[in-house]
């Protein structure tokens, strides 16, 4: 007599692939969707199935058969577990699935354009225009508002401060540079910029 050994979890998850174009590191992408059928997204060997029958979900999510959807309470960009499957192979044996997370997103959430963001500020006259917008409105989304001018630096946020040039926000949501003092030499300043997001 002997004993064959019950597959690894590596054997187990060999028989079956998520679409790679929306899963990585344990988690399923939905975008600019709202609900999600599995069966779609998850393909196995020849030989091998997947049975749905004890598909369990986040509280926050609804199942139907093979199909996961947003409940009241569902929120966008969150990861949701998800669990309960199971793959059957050699022979009509199942062994169970991993648990997985789920997580729909909107893909317009905000847009920050970050070729508007570097220009020339011309100084050397006092008659000179010292003020200028940063290229254009800065931020598309009436999302995102910025917040100031922060960088995180050893876990603290650090303001931006200069001598050459003064940042700050302007009533439309852009950026406006204003020349400190004449700067007869080319120097490139960094500005670091924070935003806030309201729905992402």
């Amino acid at each position: 007599p002997f004993t064959i050994a019950n597959p690894t979890t590596a054997e187990i998850t060999s028989q079956y692939t998520f679409d790679p174009a929306f899963y990585a590191n344990g988690v399923l992408t939905v975008i600019d969707g709202t609900s999600i059928d599995l069966s779609t997204m998850i393909s196995v060997k020849d030989g091998a199935a997947i049975d749905y029958t004890g598909l369990k979900a986040a509280k926050e999510l609804t199942v139907s058969g093979t199909v996961l959807t947003m409940g009241a309470d569902a929120k966008a960009n969150t990861a949701y577990d998800v669990k309960g499957l199971k793959v059957t192979y050699l022979g009509g044996r199942s062994y169970d699935m991993p648990a997985f997370k789920v997580k729909f997103v909107d893909s317009k959430t905000y847009i920050a354009d970050m070729a508007k963001a570097s220009f020339s500020l011309v100084s050397g006259n006092a008659e000179d225009a010292n003020s200028d917008k940063a290229g254009g409105k800065f931020v598309a989304d009436d999302k995102v508002v910025i917040v100031g001018f922060d960088a995180l630096v050893d876990g603290t946020d650090k303001t931006f401060a200069s001598d050459l040039i003064k940042v700050e926000v302007s009533e439309k949501n852009d950026i406006v540079v204003t020349a400190q003092k004449r700067i007869t030499v080319d120097t490139n300043v960094v500005v670091p910029v924070k935003l806030a997001v309201t729905n992402a």
